[in-house]
């Protein structure tokens, strides 16, 4: 069933209305709808391959997401991979948004959107300028420009310069607080030209303008309305991104703090050296929990009976309550000297360790606030996995149809 012109509660009574426009070439008998939350709206087409629909929010603060999808024969054959955000609080002030979007797809910088660069490689070390919008300031721009723009460095910013900004003499950089997302509010006379640029994020030099004709702007919304236009991305020239860096397994990062083999703790190490040599990159090898016979068969790391849990094998045992006595410290020292890792002793051994430390420490921890928060958070992937390693343990094989009463699984 279909909404439309649908009006989503508040507890405010101010109303603005939102226009959603996105271009989508559909094929004969499809429709284009609004996923907003638990609700599906009926888009409508208009000329140039743009969908529109309206929504009346009765808030002044609230912020949410939405997808777009394609709907046939009461299915919906394509969804957009990841949503849009909506930050109403920045435009509380008008009674009409327009939003022009552009299908979110998988596109060849997705692997820059992950943590790894967002918040490590092209990490911004502090916000770029932008252009701040006022209540009331009749003169403030009525537009907003949003894009994410991932593979840019920390000393690049995205830009715009447009034959009405000091006929292109003047860089106006986005805003990048919310990396990789990029926002810049900025008023642009109807039939300007425009282009996006990067450029040197400290002195706004150009370093690289996209490609293509200049772009030509449509014109700004009416008085009391605003726009954000999310549909452009540049065309900026495909850079290839590389960078130095070093592959190994985590057992292989012997110290002398471990215990007869590499630990998540020795990974410090290992970043110190990777900064000193200037590499970027640190690839591991896979570190889940591969134990089902608990013999030297368990080390191969690709044979993973967890997706989620990591080896026990990585834990440094002092961090995890284990006491450091002199035999301790003795058996560290003999299984450190061995030219290579004896895995089922070093695996036998910390397991037998880590059980005394429960066994003290155990009761203390489970009042812990912190241990029932992450056993809350896990408890769908955590409590299977102690049900498998308890009765694998208990039956002597990983083979659970060799489990008795326990061979068939059920949720309950």
């Amino acid at each position: 069933m279909y909404e439309q012109n649908q009006i989503l509660p508040t507890e405010f009574n101010q109303t603005m209305k939102l226009v959603f426009d996105i271009e989508y070439r559909t094929r004969w008998g499809e429709q284009l709808v609004l996923l907003l939350g638990k609700r599906k709206i009926a888009m409508r087409y208009t000329d140039g391959g743009i969908w529109r629909t309206n929504v009346e929010i009765r808030s002044e603060a609230e912020t949410f997401e939405y997808r777009y999808a394609v709907e046939r024969d009461n299915a919906q054959p394509r969804t957009e991979w990841y949503p849009h955000t909506l930050r109403l609080a920045e435009f509380s002030d008008c009674r009409v948004l327009r939003i022009h979007d552009r299908w979110l797809d998988i596109d060849s910088d997705t692997p820059f959107r992950t943590v790894a660069y967002t918040r490590g490689i092209f990490a911004r070390r502090s916000s770029s300028p932008v252009t701040k919008r006022h209540k009331g300031d009749k003169a403030a721009p009525q537009a907003v420009f949003r894009m994410i723009v991932p593979a840019l460095w920390p000393d690049e910013t995205l830009a715009i310069a447009s034959d009405r900004l000091d006929n292109w003499q003047r860089i106006v950089p986005f805003n990048d607080t919310r990396f990789p997302e990029w926002e810049l509010f900025l008023a642009l006379p109807k039939g300007s030209e425009y282009k996006f640029l990067i450029a040197d994020r400290t002195t706004l030099t150009p370093i690289l303008w996209e490609e293509g004709a200049n772009r030509i702007w449509a014109g700004m919304p009416p008085e009391g309305e605003r726009l954000i236009e999310a549909s452009l991305q540049p065309r900026i020239p495909e850079r290839h991104w590389r960078s130095a860096g070093t592959a190994l397994p985590v057992f292989s990062l012997r110290s002398e703090q471990s215990f007869g083999v590499g630990e998540f703790l020795d990974l410090k190490l290992l970043v110190d050296w990777a900064v000193a040599t200037q590499q970027r990159v640190i690839q591991l090898l896979p570190i889940n929990d591969t134990t089902m016979t608990h013999t030297w068969e368990d080390s191969y790391p690709y044979n993973a009976n967890s997706t989620f849990a990591l080896h026990p094998q990585f834990i440094r045992l002092t961090e995890a309550g284990v006491e450091e006595d002199d035999a301790y410290r003795n058996l560290r020292n003999e299984l450190n000297a061995l030219p290579e890792v004896d895995y089922e002793r070093v695996n036998s051994t910390k397991l037998r360790l880590l059980r005394e430390a429960f066994a003290r420490h155990g009761a203390r921890t489970a009042d812990r606030r912190d241990y029932r928060d992450f056993l809350e958070v896990n408890r769908e992937w955590l409590l299977p996995y102690a049900a498998f390693c308890s009765l694998r343990d208990e039956y002597g094989t990983a083979d659970f149809s060799r489990w008795g009463d326990y061979a068939h699984f059920e949720r309950a």
